[in-house]
């Protein structure tokens, strides 16, 4: 028995539409992963204009708005950078020739999703890993490895000082890129002068006394 032409269309309409979708699919263009809420990387930082090589290990803390970054250099002393997410970053040595340095840049802590609506490059190999490259507003080049969606590298571009680009390698130390909580060492009470009104910020995981 022949079929109706409203159910021949209807029919037809349906295949062409799940041919559309596998279409779109297969061509799509994938989005950055979203950070997770908390999680722990190694960076091995290599600034290109200057030859410089620093380690640092970042501690991502989202629920309590702040980051920790632990920054080693070949010379030099372990720099602590506590940055928070209302753009106060303090950066500071522990020790008897401890110095801070607090810093306001107004912009806090990098959102879990701060690389939506960058520009999508294609696929690129970088250090055996093939990985989608996104653009950031000609700012940040983004790589993450098609396989596992893990970050794999960073190149940084910083205008206000010199043209450079800052290349990083993420490893990340956990599988599920999570820790259980960021517990940032203690800031001795020269990270926080008595002017500054550092109330707020601190919380349960700091013991803190102010400068006089």
């Amino acid at each position: 028995m022949p079929m109706e032409p409203r159910r021949l269309a209807l029919l037809l309409a349906i295949v062409l539409l799940q041919a559309v979708k596998a279409h779109q699919s297969d061509t799509g263009v994938p989005t950055p992963t979203l950070w997770p809420e908390r999680f722990h990387a190694l960076l091995f930082m290599n600034v290109s204009t200057t030859g410089h090589l620093q380690v640092t290990d970042l501690w991502y803390d989202w629920p309590k708005g702040r980051n920790l970054n632990l920054m080693q250099k070949q010379l030099g002393d372990l720099l602590h950078d506590v940055e928070w997410n209302n753009g106060t970053s303090y950066y500071y040595t522990l020790g008897p020739a401890g110095t801070c340095l607090v810093r306001d840049f107004g912009v806090g802590i990098p959102r879990r999703d701060w690389l939506a609506g960058s520009t999508y490059l294609g696929r690129r190999h970088t250090d055996g890993f093939l990985c989608h490259v996104w653009e950031k507003v000609d700012f940040i080049w983004y790589y993450e490895d098609v396989d596992t969606r893990r970050p794999v590298r960073w190149d940084f571009y910083d205008g206000v000082v010199v043209p450079s680009l800052l290349d990083f390698m993420m490893l990340l130390a956990e599988v599920d890129l999570t820790i259980l909580l960021c517990e940032l060492p203690e800031l001795d009470e020269y990270s926080f002068p008595a002017d500054y009104g550092v109330e707020g910020l601190v919380d349960d995981d700091f013991e803190v006394e102010p400068q006089p």
